[in-house]
């Protein structure tokens, strides 16, 4: 179904009608193949996100809002492991239609009992569901996680607070809430949670440059206490962006100079930059602290990024050509502010990477995060292809029936009745085969009998097969129409009695107006039977309308001679 292109809009509500119930099944696995083969139906036709387009369609949308609470159910009651499947699934689903899970995040709060791995995808998750309404709930909440005993979820909470003031979508007071944590844990004396706070503050005020004020007392004393090298260096940028409003901004970069030797590679990038920043905004009080840094970093050979960096600064500051304005402009010109209402920073813009994450939806690509061709060799890939439009009306893979009937079902038989093979389904006398009339039927004059007699041997067939000799033959070897004396109550008494002649069927279903059904077989010289029957719920006598498709490697095959007897041995 998910491999199905609907021939129009009616079809595809129909196909989404009869799959609705199975979304009431407890079945995991169903219910997933069903979200996946809703959101394929009602994708854009081309398959392509324009730069700038939203991801989802307006259909996919109401698909969201209608499997919402099945997966919600799911989630809350299921076991770790279906629980982490359902997780990475909802989030691919939040990303790809924000707000439709909003007024569900309570069942999204880290439980006691959860696995780590349940946990850590739980945090993430919550802050992507932040909207005025829940704002205050899940900010109080992800306080919560910060100062407990688990590093690893303290540091994804600070992250989703960071994530929450930089999209500011919690509405008004939110961000001002947020940044006053971010300040409090900055403080909070724990080596690994002032740490990431530094770097959440670092990108709030860059989202939120207002907030200068806010945060600039407390990093001359953060700067003391934050050990990891990435959270000084944080503290270092800080510093460096509010040095005006800092008055001991110099003071404290310049006792970090004093044991330069001692610092990581990123903390002395980060103590460059901001020493030349500050240099631009207190030239008297950074004049000699910054000679003297540059010359430790233009002789320091430990990292090639510094060593060239200072190099550069140097001949900006010393070139004759140039103005001490432009040098400004170059050192101070990464001070940028992420400006717009709801504007993300650009490594958080994968739109492209979505649209073709969730044509893998229901697969490995979802837990992985990554589309299947860059975690599977090439030789182990099996490309998802869907059906091509004009194949709507002859596909035998994808029709849909309110079921499918299996093989092995042995009920009562019955028997086919035909008229000869035209270009044209013709006007064909009534004939009572099935011994449906109480009075003696006309017969239908019959064919002469074909010079070599059909035999067809065991065969089976996958899905996939039939699909690819079906789809290289663009034309019918025999196009032609068979008639019923009366209408079969069920697919399964054609199947039955074709089953008799070693004809199989692949799929068969019954809709509102008609049967389908999609058969194959063998005969002894390995020549293939494709055949697409369409019986049409009409007046008596009911047609059936059938085309023929013949493929055999030998050569000088008269593809049509063989269909003929095909034809036959349905007749029989």
């Amino acid at each position: 179904v998910a491999r199905y292109q609907p021939a129009n809009e009616e079809e595809m509500y129909q196909i989404m009608n009869l799959l609705d119930p199975v979304l009431r099944t407890n079945n995991t696995a169903a219910v997933l193949a069903i979200v996946k083969s809703f959101l394929l139906l009602t994708a854009r036709p081309d398959g392509t996100v324009k730069p700038g387009e939203a991801v989802a369609t307006d259909m996919q949308i109401s698909v969201v809002q209608r499997v919402k609470a099945p997966l919600v159910t799911m989630v809350t009651g299921g076991i770790p492991e279906m629980v982490y499947t359902l997780l990475k699934h909802i989030d691919a689903l939040v990303t790809l239609c924000p707000g439709v899970f909003d007024d569900e995040y309570r069942h999204f709060y880290v439980r006691i009992s959860d696995p780590t791995n349940v946990k850590y995808l739980r945090v993430p998750l919550l802050a992507k569901l932040v909207c005025p309404a829940n704002a205050s709930d899940i900010v109080a909440e992800l306080g919560e996680y910060v100062t407990g005993s688990d590093r690893i979820l303290s540091r994804l909470a600070i992250r989703a607070l960071s994530r929450i003031a930089c999209h500011d979508h919690g509405g008004e007071g939110c961000v001002d809430a947020i940044v006053g944590l971010l300040v409090e844990f900055l403080d909070i004396g724990i080596s690994h949670v002032g740490s990431e706070s530094a770097g959440a503050l670092k990108d709030v005020l860059r989202r939120h440059s207002r907030h200068r004020a806010s945060i600039a007392p407390i990093l001359p004393r953060a700067i003391k206490f934050v050990t990891e090298p990435s959270g000084r260096a944080s503290v270092i940028w800080l510093l460096g962006e509010t040095g005006d409003v800092v008055q001991e901004a110099p003071y404290a970069l310049e006792k970090l100079i004093g044991v330069y030797e001692t610092l990581d590679a990123t903390v002395k990038i980060a103590l460059l930059t901001a020493t030349l920043k500050l240099f631009f905004k207190r030239p008297p009080e950074c004049q000699a602290m910054l000679g003297k840094l540059l010359k430790l970093a233009t002789d320091d050979v430990s990292s090639q990024d510094l060593h060239d960096r200072a190099l550069l600064y140097h001949r900006l500051l010393i070139s004759p050509n140039l103005p001490p304005q432009t040098a400004e402009l170059v050192i101070n010109g990464s001070s940028v502010v992420v400006a717009g209402a709801h504007t993300a920073f650009t490594e958080e813009e994968h739109t492209e990477e979505n649209a073709a994450l969730m044509k893998e939806f229901n697969t490995l690509s979802i837990i992985y995060g990554k589309v299947g061709n860059q975690f599977i060799d090439e030789a182990y890939q099996v490309p998802f292809v869907r059906m091509e439009a004009t194949m709507v009306a002859e596909s035998p893979m994808e029709q849909v029936a309110t079921a499918v009937q299996p093989l092995s079902d042995a009920l009562a038989a019955t028997t086919l009745a035909g008229a000869v093979p035209q270009p044209a389904p013709p006007v064909v006398e009534e004939t009572d085969l099935l011994g449906f009339f109480d009075e003696p039927a006309t017969t239908a004059p019959t064919p002469s009998p074909p010079t070599t007699t059909l035999t067809l041997v065991p065969y089976t067939l996958s899905g996939d097969d039939y699909q690819t000799i079906w789809g290289k033959q663009t034309q019918p070897t025999l196009s032609t129409s068979l008639s019923f004396t009366s209408l079969p109550p069920s697919t399964v008494e054609v199947e039955t009695a074709l089953t008799k002649t070693k004809i199989c069927t692949m799929a068969s279903g019954e809709l509102p107006t008609e049967f389908k059904f999609f058969l194959y077989g063998k005969d002894g010289e390995g020549n293939v039977f494709l055949v697409q029957a369409v019986i049409v719920k009409a007046a008596l006598p009911t047609p059936m309308t059938i085309e023929i498709k013949v493929k055999g490697d030998s050569d000088g095959l008269d593809a049509t001679a063989k269909a003929d007897q095909f034809l036959e041995l349905m007749r029989s």
